[in-house]
């Protein structure tokens, strides 16, 4: 389906993994995938064409797999946080440090920024700083 691409995903009130297509918010095309996709509510299609809206904040597991059968995989922060974040992506988890990855745009500015958190086992945030967002 143009825009769509494949998603798993499991809401917070339920342990069940719902396949379905989830419309790409791309950059500059919807043909190319692009994290703002799990930043906004989420237009799910299922296999019958049923379409609905998933809020980024009920969601506890996402995986989208993109144009170039790339998997994207995004959790839900309050379990690897101190604060709820939204989603975040796993960039290392080790048996005493942890780094994620949060995508953020609090004003709807052009320009979205990608924010790293290094954080112990604890949940404590030793590190948190922002990662400007490369334009090509």
């Amino acid at each position: 389906m143009k825009g769509f691409f494949p998603a798993e995903y499991v809401l917070k009130n339920s342990s069940d993994t719902i396949k379905a297509q989830v419309r790409n918010t791309g950059r500059f095309t919807n043909k190319k995938y692009y994290f703002a996709t799990i930043l906004f509510k989420m237009k799910m299609r299922d296999e019958i064409g049923n379409e609905t809206w998933i809020e980024p904040d009920d969601v506890e597991y996402i995986k989208i797999t993109d144009e170039n059968h790339i998997k994207h995989e995004y959790f839900s922060s309050s379990e690897r946080l101190p604060r709820e974040k939204g989603l975040i992506e796993i960039m290392y988890e080790g048996r005493n440090i942890n780094w994620y990855k949060d995508y953020y745009n609090p004003t709807l500015l052009m320009q979205l920024e990608i924010k790293g958190y290094i954080v112990d086992k604890e949940k404590n945030i030793l590190y948190s700083g922002f990662f400007k967002v490369v334009s090509h």
